[in-house]
């Protein structure tokens, strides 16, 4: 999708369907007053700050004439592996954290994971 400025791809379309299919079950245990919204966000946020850090570190000498392109990450610079490591971390912290969180959390997880 391109609309100017805005331009989206069908990874970035395919990100924001997994956070807000695994926002469903967070929901649905709201009811209870448990919440994995700030968790889900979390681990997201962690994940793809670290992924972006890694490819800038990697390929350093290219974002170095111009340091506003190691924030634009329209052109979709993310290294999966350190940035899904950091993700999981994240999560199995809450995990082992606060066990209210567990069942909605893993289901959030499982839903998320499954788109």
């Amino acid at each position: 999708m391109n609309t100017g400025l805005l331009t989206l791809t069908i990874a970035p379309l395919i990100l924001f369907c997994s956070i807000a299919v695994s926002l469903i079950p967070g929901w649905l245990y709201n009811r209870r007053r448990i919440s994995v919204d700030n968790p889900i966000f979390n681990s997201v946020v962690a994940g793809l700050v670290v992924a972006r850090i890694s490819l800038v570190l990697h390929y350093l000498p290219a974002y170095r004439n111009n340091l506003l392109t190691i924030l634009d990450f329209r052109d979709q610079g993310f290294n999966l592996i350190p940035g899904v490591v950091v993700g999981g971390c994240v999560i199995t912290w809450y995990l082992f954290r606060c066990r209210s969180l567990r069942k909605p959390l893993v289901a959030a997880i499982v839903a998320g994971t499954t788109v």
